[in-house]
């Protein structure tokens, strides 16, 4: 990461260095190494790419037009220490820096065309209308209302879950393998019900709260937010949480 934010844009620093799990490039490392993949130099660029792509949508996720966010982990969104303008170019910037450091990777790897096309489509098709940026139009629309929990779901599923099982299936492509059902399944993030039939319009980071924790995020909405939180009834957790495991060779 500190080598992709060698960018003269202070924003996109700002953005790439934070505070943060780290859990979609460690999933690349993960499914790199499940598969007795040794090609660190080159499997740390698609990783980075990842994890590029995942920031540059919280930047975005953030805005006054979307989410309005006032703090992300624990100190000033983007838009907030800097300005609205500079935050949304910088977004758009970072999803060329993605580009451009995937590429580096795949060169590094020296992996034959057709795979390289393949991991390309793989992040940017999670990243586009049918995962990621699907997810966030999805989430929108719900904002106070009462979804039925497919939906939810679905919502959940192409926000957060797309670029998450992408980035297993990414490390495993990096080997020279082909286990995309595998990874895919793997990586699989969609929530399970624990009680009662109906989300109301819960957005992924809320849903993230009650699994993990969240440190120092305003829903409250300083510049007029909406966002809160999910009624006590209507609380959804991933199926994967209490049962974390090793990612091994024979599950990808």
């Amino acid at each position: 990461m500190l080598a992709a934010a060698t960018t003269g844009d202070e924003v996109v620093r700002y953005s790439l260095l934070g505070e943060g799990k780290r859990l979609r490039p460690t999933l690349v490392f993960a499914a790199h190494d499940a598969l007795n993949g040794s090609a660190a130099a080159g499997v740390a660029d698609l990783a980075a790419a990842v994890e590029v792509v995942h920031a540059y949508s919280l930047v975005h996720d953030d805005l006054p037009c979307m989410d309005n966010d006032d703090l992300r982990r624990g100190r000033p969104t983007a838009h907030r220490a800097f300005d609205v303008p500079r935050a949304t170019r910088a977004g758009y910037d970072m999803v060329t820096l993605a580009a451009r450091v995937l590429a580096q990777g795949l060169a590094a790897l020296r992996l034959p065309p057709p795979r390289r096309r393949e991991i390309s489509l793989e992040l940017f098709r999670a990243a586009g209308a049918g995962g990621m940026i699907g997810g966030q139009a999805l989430d929108l629309e719900a904002e106070a209302k009462a979804l039925p929990i497919d939906a939810l779901e679905e919502v959940h599923a192409r926000k957060t879950g797309a670029l998450i099982a992408a980035s297993c299936v990414i490390g495993g492509l990096s080997v020279g393998e082909d286990r995309r059902r595998r990874a895919r399944r793997y990586g699989d993030l969609r929530p399970a019900r624990q009680d009662g039939r109906e989300g109301r319009g819960a957005r992924q980071s809320d849903v993230c709260d009650g699994v993990g924790g969240r440190r120092g995020t305003s829903r409250s909405g300083a510049a007029g937010g909406q966002g809160g939180r999910p009624p006590a009834g209507c609380r959804v957790s991933f199926s994967h949480t209490g049962r974390a495991r090793p990612l091994h060779r024979d599950e990808v």
